[in-house]
């Protein structure tokens, strides 16, 4: 009998190692690749829309521009996978008289840098602070899955005419959790938008929920 427990012991720990070394191989790949698993950039297309460029610091992000010469102002910020320029016809039907910007993403549709939260933050920012100052109206600003976090980031610390949301999440990190129950990713550090805690801090906002 002791024979066989030791047998037994000598096959058991050896994979118990294994599959816990592979585990943590596992937490650490999900770690270091977050952001290639969280935005995935089309591929760049020609489109015959007008282009705006807007460098900041750290990178030239591009947005496409419709119906320039509207008083009222629209910036749309897409989704992870989203070419926001196949958009631009539904814009150009539904709001003929309103100036549209489809913010393209860092490394999406010829805009410079990589993504990261962070730095899609603070493009937004930008892009609406550009948008902002060049007219009397407040800025709409509409999200969808992806951007529907940063739209409620914008709109929690600018003041916006409407905050519109299509499809939105709760945060990254409960669709991460969705996706891969095995692993603790509430534990992991990384991205952390939540919209329900931004919604809070834009209140006063009106905004709409398209789901």
């Amino acid at each position: 009998m002791l024979t066989n427990a030791v047998h037994h012991s000598m096959f058991v720990w050896p994979l118990i190692k294994t599959l816990l070394s592979a585990y943590l191989l596992l937490m650490l790949a999900v770690y270091l690749l977050q952001n290639r698993l969280i935005y995935h950039p089309p591929p760049t297309i020609e489109h015959p829309h007008q282009t705006l460029q807007l460098t900041t610091a750290e990178a030239t992000i591009n947005a496409v521009q419709l119906n320039p010469q509207g008083e009222r102002v629209l910036l749309y910020l897409g989704g992870n996978a989203e070419q926001v320029a196949y958009s631009a016809s539904d814009f150009l039907h539904h709001l003929p008289n309103t100036r549209v910007l489809l913010m393209q993403y860092r490394g999406y549709g010829g805009s410079g840098g990589s993504p990261s939260e962070a730095a899609l933050f603070a493009d937004a920012l930008a892009l609406f602070d550009h948008l902002q100052g060049q007219t009397n109206h407040p800025v709409t600003v509409m999200g969808r899955s992806l951007g529907s976090g940063i739209a409620t980031y914008v709109a929690s610390q600018r003041e916006v005419a409407q905050l519109i949301l299509v499809t939105p999440f709760d945060s990254l990190r409960a669709v991460a959790a969705k996706l891969m129950p095995i692993l603790p990713v509430n534990w992991m550090p990384g991205t952390t938008t939540s919209i329900s805690n931004r919604l809070i801090s834009a209140a006063s906002r009106v905004f709409s929920l398209v789901m």
